[in-house]
């Protein structure tokens, strides 16, 4: 099949240095790296995805306020 496509500068350049580096055509570089990017992005991602979990409010009034929050971290015996 044939295709026009644009590609971006940088992506273009990557591809000329594989191709270099890999004595091979443009288009089997061009082909491998989208073989590649599609079978990445097929697969599950490799943990799952993040679950939001409320942890109920904040002990603290003022996150600025260092002392504030060591006295409740570790009770007012830090001072």
């Amino acid at each position: 099949m044939t295709t026009t496509i644009s590609l971006e500068d940088e992506l273009a350049q990557k591809l000329d240095r594989l191709r270099q580096e890999r004595a091979l055509s443009f288009d089997e570089v061009l082909n491998q790296a989208i073989r590649e990017g599609l079978a990445r992005l097929e697969s599950p991602p490799p943990y799952p995805p993040t679950v939001p979990v409320s942890l109920g409010e904040c002990l603290i009034q003022d996150l600025d306020d260092v002392s504030e929050a060591l006295a409740v971290a570790e009770g007012e015996d830090f001072r």
